[in-house]
């Protein structure tokens, strides 16, 4: 990903990625917790509606397919893992 970043571009990572990402010295490389601020989630929901942003799906699961899902984790891929819900989940009351 770095040889696409221009000169005095930036990449944020994930905290907790080791070991961390190696870049050329002409780019900034910054960690981030991911501390939610509904501020920051409403205005990134507002580019992805205007098609500013544009999230890569890789693939969709059907929920009883979960499974598939963790499996998928484990090996490369690129997007997000999403999940497609038929039907009403009914919860169980606990006890």
């Amino acid at each position: 990903m770095a040889q696409c970043i221009r000169t005095g571009g930036r990449i944020a990572y994930p905290n907790g990625i080791y070991p961390i990402p190696s870049v050329r010295t002409d780019i900034s490389l910054t960690g981030y917790n991911g501390e939610p601020e509904p501020e920051i989630i409403k205005r990134l929901n507002n580019w992805v509606s205007s098609g500013r942003i544009k999230v890569h799906i890789d693939k969709v699961f059907l929920l009883e397919d979960a499974y598939k899902a963790h499996i998928a984790l484990s090996n490369h891929y690129v997007g997000k893992l999403c999940f497609k819900i038929m039907a009403p989940v009914k919860l169980m009351k606990c006890k």
